[in-house]
């Protein structure tokens, strides 16, 4: 879960999910057969592949019921709520990812808390207005909102200031954040960098790989047909 050399790995992540749930169920290792779950939950999610996520999410939940571990159903809450993101049902997504939001509060996962849903609901609509503190995930998101209010000067100088990202869960949702920017201010050579950054994830969905939210198809990102703001 940790292991970031490259973007787009969510198809080894998958071998090694399968194999953890293996030899967790073999041995009745409950919580490494849950992580194992949660694991194949989010690399099924970012290959596009929603139908095996939700089995997984539904084992990891059925495992949590009968061994009473109450911090799963808030992770595959913020999954549920990426589902109907995915299924283009955004209103609804938006309604469940503040309902994820409230039960993520107080409970003990701050990290993951912080700027999550402001993450979240900008996901949902690119071009429409920021909702929230993006908390760690301000600079990134910053040249899109500065964009939406119409300061493109101010945008283009917050593009040059963005950090290097996390190699995380989220790595390959900043870069489109960033590329979507870039292209809209035509600063090609953050553009060109980016995409290289992005391009072993091809085939993948953006951020889904966290089991929490989506920008949509990487490839929307790689080529002259990358999505610009309205």
């Amino acid at each position: 879960m940790h292991t970031f050399s490259r973007t787009g790995l969510a198809r080894e992540r998958a071998a090694i999910g399968a194999e953890l749930v293996a030899v967790a169920a073999r041995h009745e290792l409950v919580t490494f057969e849950v992580l194992g779950h949660l694991i194949l939950v989010q690399a099924h999610s970012a290959l596009g592949e929603p139908a095996v996520a939700d089995a997984h999410a539904q084992a990891a939940d059925q495992l949590a019921e009968r061994y009473d571990l109450p911090l799963v159903g808030v992770l595959t809450q913020w999954y549920r709520a990426l589902r109907l993101a995915l299924d283009g049902r955004t209103g609804e997504a938006a309604v469940a990812y503040r309902a994820a939001q409230a039960r993520l509060n107080g409970s003990g996962m701050p990290g993951m808390a912080d700027g999550l849903l402001a993450l979240a609901l900008l996901s949902l609509d690119l071009d429409g207005a920021p909702d929230g503190d993006f908390g760690p995930y301000e600079p990134w998101a910053r040249p899109l909102v500065l964009l939406v209010g119409g300061s493109r000067q101010r945008a283009a100088a917050a593009l040059r200031a963005v950090p290097e990202s996390p190699h995380d869960l989220l790595w390959e949702a900043r870069l489109c954040l960033v590329a979507r920017a870039a292209l809209a201010l035509d600063d090609q050579d953050t553009l060109a960098r980016v995409r290289a950054e992005l391009r072993p994830a091809a085939g993948e969905l953006a951020g889904a790989g966290s089991g929490v939210i989506t920008l949509g198809p990487v490839t929307d990102y790689l080529g002259q047909q990358a999505p610009r703001p309205s």
